[in-house]
């Protein structure tokens, strides 16, 4: 839902930045098969969307390297 959303957001608001509250950093490419996961929604806004993540305790190796090479 949250993916849709932004998307259309973006559209007409192109100035738009996002906060993200939650434990999880949600920036892996695919989860469980889809890139539409849960797990992967900041991903498909990371570079592009200036985005604030608040709260997150937990990230996956592969999200750390992410972070690592995007700054």
């Amino acid at each position: 839902m949250s993916i849709g959303a932004i998307k259309a957001y973006e559209k007409e608001y192109p100035r738009l930045s996002v906060v993200q509250l939650d434990a999880h950093a949600d920036l892996r490419d695919s989860f469980e098969g889809t890139p539409y996961n849960h797990a992967c929604i900041m991903r498909h806004f990371a570079g592009r969307i200036p985005t604030l993540q608040v709260g997150i305790r937990s990230y996956s190796r592969e999200e750390a390297e992410f972070i690592r090479r995007s700054g």
